[in-house]
């Protein structure tokens, strides 16, 4: 019996279902995807994803998702499988190319397409992997100005308490229930 997998549009409605973003490019990496891109299996939306937090385990990753457009997924898709195959559900790149002048320009390519992303629309929490939502919400415009990646925050930074605002419990063990 297949899995219920509403669209990326309806994850706010949901929780501890299978993910629809059933394609994942993890471009950064700590024992699971820490930014990428995702696309949606149902409405085939794509969206630059970004960790905002982890629990302490690091089992549970809060990430926010900004929608790029489905030629940016393509152009993403077309400029890594020059170098290898991709490997779904989740591919992570190896990132090994037969010179630096070709490093740099994939590197150049993926930044521009990692800033042609819109602002945040969601956050989810998620397991490490990211096939499993344990819950979802709309970011609220003033919430925007704490979308960080997680790597790059600073001791001044004001961090928000994402596993809050998801209905979370940051150091509850039972957050990832597995599916049935």
């Amino acid at each position: 019996m297949s899995q219920f997998r509403p669209c990326c549009q309806e994850l706010e409605a949901f929780s501890n279902i299978k993910s629809p973003l059933s394609k994942i490019i993890a471009l950064g990496f700590y024992d699971g995807p820490t930014s990428g891109i995702a696309q949606c299996e149902i409405c085939s939306t794509p969206y630059k994803f970004v960790m905002l937090d982890w629990d302490d385990n690091q089992e549970v990753r809060i990430f926010s998702l900004a929608p790029i457009t489905l030629p940016a997924w393509n152009q993403m898709v077309n400029l890594l499988s020059k170098h290898e195959s991709p490997k779904w559900p989740v591919w992570f790149p190896r990132w090994e190319f037969p010179s630096e002048i070709v490093r740099d320009n994939v590197d150049s390519e993926t930044d521009k397409i990692l800033a042609s992303a819109g602002i945040p629309e969601l956050v989810i929490a998620s397991n490490r992997y990211g096939d499993q939502i344990l819950a979802a919400k709309k970011l609220a415009y003033e919430d925007l100005e704490y979308v960080k990646d997680w790597f790059s925050l600073q001791p001044s930074d004001v961090i928000r308490d994402w596993f809050s605002c998801l209905g979370l419990t940051k150091e509850r063990e039972e957050i990832l229930a597995p599916l049935e």
